[in-house]
């Protein structure tokens, strides 16, 4: 029986071990690829609450931190506000990453 599992570049890897992510954004961060890279897409339509699950956060914070990540260009997020509403999420190779 075959174990399922996820593929990371090890680029991708490597860089998350450098960068000062918070807790939070590590949780974020890691969802988003189990959702991406996890079904083998580089893009994957996904609800805020679904994500919520996911992580365990709060919404206020799962929001604050996608921000930030967006902010830092870690995630790429295309959707319209609201609850429960669903956006195209995507991670951003490392080389467009401005983190600090």
């Amino acid at each position: 029986m075959k174990h399922p599992h996820t593929q990371l570049e090890n680029e991708t890897l490597e860089a998350l071990a450098r960068a000062p992510f918070t807790a939070r954004e590590i949780r974020v961060i890691l969802a988003i690829l189990r959702l991406t890279n996890g079904y083998h897409l580089t893009t994957n339509i996904v609800s805020i609450d679904y994500l919520k699950q996911i992580t365990g956060l709060q919404r206020s914070h799962l929001l604050a931190s996608l921000r930030g990540l967006r902010d830092m260009q870690v995630v790429a997020r295309e959707g319209k506000g609201g609850r429960g509403c669903k956006g195209t999420l995507a991670l951003n190779g490392p080389a467009l990453w401005q983190v600090g």
